[in-house]
């Protein structure tokens, strides 16, 4: 966030596709969803939204998404957090905190993600990959 310039010099020299933004956010007070920064301690008065569009027009090629406030409670994507970023720019989303089940991932797909991450998931269930690709197939959507 010091220097969004090098997502310019960076897209540049290896290509947007090479570049992606993590954007950490937090719901404010007024339901605005605010960009952290410093390992979510610290507010930056700017909107995810906003910042993800900055990033776009600098040459970012993909925005990893997280939600601070969904990260590790297991209860899901936050759908409007997605929705709002995914809205507003036209390079991937890659939705990110709070999936507890793998039907999380379509969740995170139907609300405009491009694609979905997660973690914890991965090291309490066996066989993850396979319900992961069982949950998204369900749900009609294309797993490689």
């Amino acid at each position: 966030m010091d220097n969004p310039s090098l997502i310019r010099e960076a897209s540049g020299k290896f290509g947007s596709q090479a570049v992606v933004v993590s954007i950490d956010s937090k719901c404010n007070e007024d339901g605005q969803y605010e960009v952290y920064r410093n390992g979510g301690r610290e507010k930056t008065g700017i909107l995810a939204q906003d910042w993800a569009k900055e990033m776009e027009y600098l040459g970012a090629g993909e925005i990893l998404l997280q939600s601070i406030d969904n990260d590790g409670k297991g209860s899901g994507y936050d759908i409007e957090l997605i929705k709002s970023v995914a809205s507003n720019v036209n390079i991937p989303v890659i939705a990110c905190g709070g999936v507890g089940s793998f039907e999380h991932y379509a969740d995170g797909i139907e609300a405009g993600a491009t694609a979905v991450a997660a973690a914890n998931i991965w090291h309490f269930k066996e066989m993850a990959d396979r319900h992961a690709k069982r949950a998204l197939k369900t749900a009609n959507i294309e797993v490689r």
